[in-house]
């Protein structure tokens, strides 16, 4: 297990072909989610714990992560399964 790993819990999904990557901090308090090739936005912000969710705020959006599924992404706003890849 490498310093990232033990460090980041990580999720992938994709929309339109498109695979994004999310990684969320164990030891912090901070998220970071683009697409994998870094083509189009980058989130990056604080996330807090909410009873069994996740809240991810970053200066333009706000998502959630409840059950493994990702909502209100800016890019698709129904739920988005995430795919936990560590």
């Amino acid at each position: 297990m490498n310093y990232h790993e033990r460090n980041n819990t990580e999720y992938k999904f994709s929309i339109n072909s498109v695979v994004y990557e999310l990684s969320i901090g164990k030891n912090t308090e901070y998220f970071y989610l683009c697409d994998e090739n870094n083509n189009g936005r980058v989130y990056v912000g604080k996330y807090e714990r909410r009873g069994d969710s996740l809240i991810l705020k970053d200066s333009y959006a706000e998502m959630y992560i409840f059950n493994n599924k990702l909502f209100d992404f800016p890019e698709k706003t129904t739920e988005i399964d995430l795919i936990k890849t560590e």
